[in-house]
């Protein structure tokens, strides 16, 4: 078995291809995961990559593509040389890797899995055996993961890593392309959601929770605001509309900026002392606001991990219950100050919550040019005890309302 890294190349010798992907990881996820979970699409691009076929599901097969799927594994057969011949134009091939819409992010479902590629071609001159894991971002909800292309008559394959955090659907009408993000094997009827999104039953609508930073400015999670063609921020001043001026999409991060209104509370984001594990940290935002009404809502927990999922050194894990319309909400330490910022968390699991740390937000924040710096922490502060510090904070954090 040949390990395949990101960006490598190897060459086929032939035309006809019998590709298996196996998924491997725990038994207790591994069952249902491409009924329940996960899906994948063959999509064919000419050379200007506009996308020159239809897509291919898991459940779709075609003459140039003969698929055999189960709960836990897949095997296509491409014919590359009837495709060729069906659409002369075809200059490349994508595998895409996506979550179910019942399933929200793919990092939750493939972060674990080993993907094993197979190449048996039919010449017997060559029986390729690669594998290889490609790195995925926490917050990503599909994934281009391999590519077969062609070159000087020759057919090669690639591994890719090239995640996002937007939407499918939005992603495909971009390329001319009609795709469908339910499981095909699910009698649910559900909208296309992003995580720890509170959506309305049109997916048009759905809420996250910000909070201001600087004058006119604040921060939220890049997921929020993806596709989202109006912002309005609410509060007890009232509502205001908002807009992007900066992303960071690998730490789900984006600023907004205020224009109609400066506010008159922000948040300081903390600086020192490092954290540790086991620190004390509150969450407050707006979790199932169509639920459970726009009001904010206060748990607490503290510091599990240092890191994210893979040792991800952007994240943090912590124990603070968090659902649905929470993305977005402000960590707060016991002196009030920022320590993260609520992203998502894994599904099927308890209490495996994730933040970006408060220094990518200190990094963004400088990239913008938006000076901050540290609130003191001061004895009548620590005097006041929590309940003074987190009624001060209530008033810099806000109920985002998004609509496409």
């Amino acid at each position: 078995m040949t390990p395949l890294s990101v960006g490598e190349n190897a060459l086929l010798k032939s035309k006809n291809i019998d590709i298996m992907v196996r998924l491997k990881s725990r038994p207790d996820v591994q069952a249902r995961l491409l009924t329940d979970h996960v899906g994948f699409i063959w999509i064919g691009f000419n050379a200007q990559n506009q996308a020159v076929t239809s897509p291919v599901y898991l459940h779709t097969p075609t003459d140039w593509c003969q698929i055999d799927g189960n709960a836990s594994e897949a095997q296509w057969q491409l014919r590359l040389e009837k495709l060729q011949q069906q659409v002369p134009s075809v200059h490349h091939m994508q595998l895409i890797a996506y979550g179910y819409i019942q399933s929200n992010a793919v990092h939750a479902h493939l972060s674990t899995l080993q993907l094993q590629l197979d190449f048996t071609l039919t010449n017997a001159e060559q029986n390729l055996e690669l594998m290889y894991q490609p790195p995925i971002g926490l917050q990503s909800t599909f994934l281009i993961c391999l590519e077969i292309y062609r070159r000087h008559e020759q057919w090669k394959v690639r591994a890719l890593a090239l995640d996002s955090t937007g939407n499918l659907i939005k992603w495909g009408q971009r390329l001319g392309l009609t795709l469908d993000d339910r499981s095909p094997f699910m009698q649910s009827e559900q909208t296309s959601s992003s995580p720890l999104l509170s959506q309305s039953e049109q997916s048009q609508q759905w809420t996250g929770t910000g909070f201001a930073v600087a004058p006119q400015y604040l921060l939220t999670c890049a997921h929020v605001v993806a596709d989202a063609q109006l912002i309005i921020i609410q509060s007890v001043q009232g509502q205001f509309g908002a807009r992007v001026v900066s992303v960071d999409a690998d730490c789900d991060l984006a600023l907004l900026k205020i224009d109609q209104s400066n506010f008159n509370h922000y948040l300081s984001i903390h600086h020192a002392p490092p954290l540790m594990l086991g620190d004390t940290l509150t969450a407050i935002g707006f979790p199932l606001a169509s639920l459970m009404g726009e009001q904010l809502q206060v748990t607490q927990g503290c510091i599990a991990a240092l890191r994210g999922v893979n040792s991800d050194l952007r994240f943090l894990q912590f124990t603070a219950p968090i659902q649905p319309g929470s993305s977005g909400s402000p960590l707060l330490s016991d002196a009030g100050h920022v320590i993260g910022m609520v992203t998502g968390s894994l599904t099927q699991t308890q209490n495996m919550n994730f933040a970006v740390r408060y220094q990518l937000m200190q990094a963004l924040l400088e990239s913008a040019d938006i000076v901050t710096a540290p609130r003191p922490v001061r004895a009548a502060d620590v005097a006041a005890g929590q309940r003074s510090s987190l009624r001060l904070a209530q008033q810099a954090i806000f109920l985002l309302k998004c609509q496409r």
